[in-house]
């Protein structure tokens, strides 16, 4: 098994894995803990430096679907006006990106590493813009 800041992480055949850490900007450390099946252990910990260069924001829909519009520099983001599922989630990035959401209360947002939460009620429609700073 594999851990990734206390995480478990699938481990495929070719001894690959992949996962998605969210830091906001600054040095972080990153801790691996790797176990075989006999209970072997081995433990690495790396430091990492976060920077952005643009606004990167993450939208989860979780909770119910929730209809989502996304403008990136001024242009409509592809794939955007429409209903994302619950349990869908993707990433926009950008000089500016703004987010109209149908379902605030479904629509939790990760802007630059920062998990900012939900945008608001249940049904309740919301625009937001977010800047690179």
């Amino acid at each position: 098994t594999l851990l990734v800041n206390g995480q478990p992480l699938a481990v495929g055949s070719d001894g690959r894995f992949f996962g998605s850490i969210n830091y906001p900007a600054g040095t972080h450390a990153v801790r691996f803990v790797a176990r075989t099946s006999t209970g072997a252990e081995v433990t690495e910990t790396r430091t990492v430096s976060v920077a952005f260069t643009a606004a990167v924001v993450t939208v989860i829909v979780q909770g119910g679907d929730a209809w989502l519009l996304v403008q990136i520099d001024g242009a409509q983001a592809p794939n955007t006006g429409r209903v994302f599922t619950s349990g869908t989630s993707a990433t926009f990035t950008g000089k500016e990106v703004r987010i109209r959401t149908g379902n605030a209360g479904a629509t939790t947002v990760i802007y630059n590493g920062q998990l900012l939460g939900k945008l608001g009620d249940a049904g309740q429609v919301i625009d937001r813009t977010f800047t690179f700073q």
